[in-house]
């Protein structure tokens, strides 16, 4: 992660703090959350809501503790840990799962409230999951496009203001007439938005202009959104779950430059007694707000090493001409010191000596080409002659005094030192740069939009016929292996030797799931584009995925555009042809009881790092393979 500040507080504080504090003692429903999290306070709200009694564990996200791993491998918050039958815990994650795992579990109304979601109604049900899909989808992107804008982004300011307008007035419209979103019932569409809105006001503290939502005054969408914001914002459950202010500029605060835009002329003034050669981690904190993807805190690092590097030239160009002016001032004045006046006379006779003597030769010089030389030995001198040449000795002495006062001298001991750049030169070199950029992500968009197919197996030491999977260049392995799970489910894989496969295939995870291609174990956090950009090869000198790295000459439609009867064939797909036997679907707990069997001892965790050319292929007992292939 770019920039991580791993300085956050460890604990909530203020309401939150209580409320954390009444509930640390030991219970068999658990929530492991972090205080600064707006995932984990939708979770929080639920319990609060339901009135459910529950222990919270406050979470480092820097610093996870084995217990919580080994109850999430992936480490996400909230993750809530249920009880089991057998005294143990089973873990559940993604805030909406929990919030609505917790309103059906907890459903006695008598003992825990009214229902969050409708139950009788299977439309109002359904049309509630509709409106929460809005917010994860469009409301809570807008809010963070706002809240993470900086100048360097491809969209404006009051874009990103307009987008987050546009999404909540969506959302209003769809309100039924009372407080809430459903009308007098809280529900939990209202939970899902309210952490959220609970943190508009950091725009306005971070952004100019803020989050330039109009008052109640406005119209009767804003009305009604205003009145749904003051109730929210004042509902017991999100102010019990609401750490101080102050914290939450900590969590959003990535440095001192995260502070409003303005600057105030005292601070201006103060920063003529600052040092400018700040260094690259100080200019890259000065121009990052909040939490920004990984992608763009590269792009803008290249920047600020390329300005630092622009300016050390300038720096080393104004170095260069001082010393050279200096050089020429001292060298002068040796001149003028070693030259006594008696050497300066003869110095002076000689020069005069030297000037007649390039003053006889320029008359000598023919001016036509069928002039004779002969005729110009016995001519005698005109009375013009001797004007000639004064006019020319004034014109060499002027030559050799403009020469000798030179502003500019050759200076040995200095590199040569590149032309600087005007600012316009500088613009136009960022357009360029820009343009390349843009130019660049839009081949890479358009190349990880391709679909591929991928023939696979299942391997539990034998090959057992998998199918064909469609998916695209840009997605993750893991993605691969959800289908191939529901691949399996669907085919029934293993049900001559277990009863009930396809129950086991639709109840097993992805993370209890293999990726092997070849000889190689592909980890779940790598996308396929990642392979073919990099062209990587494996230990039989093949590239590991060899699909092209060229984007195809129609372009696939983005965000799913075509319809199912639409899609091509996936027999005609880039890789449909592959052998199916090469990319190899394995359950994880088979592998670690067999790894040690051939050949499963061959297979290997990708390392990015690794020449798998040049390496010596050993088994995991270490010894040597005498064999190529």
């Amino acid at each position: 992660m770019a920039n991580v500040d791993t300085s956050l507080p460890p604990e909530p504080s203020g309401a939150a703090s209580q409320l954390a504090s009444k509930h640390s003692a030991e219970h068999p429903l658990k929530l492991y959350g972090g205080w600064f999290c707006p995932f984990v306070q939708r979770s929080w709200i639920t319990l609060v809501e339901k009135g459910i009694p529950h222990q919270y564990i406050e979470i480092n996200p820097y610093l996870k503790e084995a217990s919580f791993l080994a109850l999430n491998p992936r480490g996400l918050v909230p993750t809530l840990g249920v009880p089991a039958p057998d005294g143990s815990q089973r873990a559940l994650y993604e805030s909406n799962i929990v919030c609505e795992y917790l309103d059906e579990e907890y459903s006695d109304e008598s003992q825990y409230g009214p229902p969050l979601l409708p139950r009788d109604d299977a439309y109002a049900r359904a049309r509630a999951r509709l409106w929460i899909d809005h917010v994860g989808s469009r409301i809570i992107p807008a809010f963070y496009r706002l809240l993470q804008h900086t100048p360097d982004k491809d969209y404006t300011l009051d874009q990103a203001r307009a987008t987050l307008h546009e999404h909540i007035l969506t959302f209003v419209r769809q309100m039924d007439e009372g407080t809430w979103f459903l009308g007098d019932s809280f529900s939990l569409v209202d939970v899902v938005l309210a952490p959220w809105a609970k943190r508009l006001w950091l725009i306005d503290h971070y952004k100019p202009g803020g989050t330039g939502i109009p008052d109640g005054t406005a119209s009767k969408e804003w009305a009604r959104w205003k009145v749904w914001y003051d109730a929210i914002v004042q509902r017991p459950s999100v102010r019990d779950t609401w750490s101080d202010d102050e914290r939450y500029l900590i969590s959003y605060k990535r440095s001192g430059a995260s502070a409003p835009w303005h600057r105030s002329s005292s601070t201006m003034s103060e920063d003529r007694f600052t040092p400018q050669n700040k260094s690259t981690h100080e200019r890259l904190t000065t121009n990052t707000v909040g939490l920004v993807a990984f992608s763009d805190f590269r792009k803008r690092r290249a920047q600020v090493i390329e300005e630092q590097e622009r300016e050390s030239r300038g720096a080393a160009s104004a170095t260069a001409t001082t010393t050279a002016s200096a050089a020429t001032s001292d060298t002068e004045a040796k001149e003028s010191s070693a030259n006594p006046p008696n050497k300066k006379a003869k110095t002076a006779a000689n020069s005069k000596k030297n000037v007649e003597n390039r003053t006889e030769k320029k008359k000598k010089k023919n001016l036509l080409s069928f002039d004779d030389e002969d005729d110009n030995d016995d001519a005698k001198p005109t009375p013009n002659d001797d004007n000639d040449g004064d006019k020319s000795q004034k014109i060499d002495e002027k030559k050799e005094a403009s020469a000798g006062t030179s502003k500019f001298k050759p200076n040995a001991s200095v590199d040569l030192v590149p032309k600087p750049m005007t600012k316009a030169a500088l613009r136009r070199e960022a357009a360029e740069r820009e343009a390349l950029r843009k130019e660049f992500l839009a081949l890479k968009e358009a190349v990880k939009a391709t679909e591929i197919a991928i023939p696979f197996v299942f391997y539990d030491g034998t090959n057992i016929p998998g199918g064909i999977v469609r998916l695209k260049k840009g997605d993750f392995s893991w993605l691969f292996l959800d289908k191939s799970r529901k691949v399996g489910a669907q085919l029934g894989v293993g049900e001559k030797r277990i009863a009930n496969a396809r129950k086991n295939w639709a109840r097993v995870g992805v993370d209890d799931l293999m990726l092997v291609r070849g000889t190689i174990i592909i980890p779940h956090h790598y996308d396929f584009y990642y392979f073919i950009v990099n062209k990587s090869l494996g230990p039989d000198g093949h590239r590991i995925f060899g699909y092209s790295n060229q984007a195809p000459e129609k372009p696939t439609p983005l965000g799913g555009a075509l319809a199912p009867n639409d899609l091509p064939d996936i027999t005609t797909l880039e890789g449909a042809d592959d052998d199916p036997t090469l990319t190899k679907v394995v359950d994880r707990r088979w592998y670690q009881r067999n790894k040690h069997i051939y050949p499963a001892s061959t297979w290997q965790e990708f390392e990015a790092e690794k020449d798998y050319m040049s390496e010596v292929r050993r088994d995991t007992g270490g010894n040597t393979f005498f064999f190529s292939g």
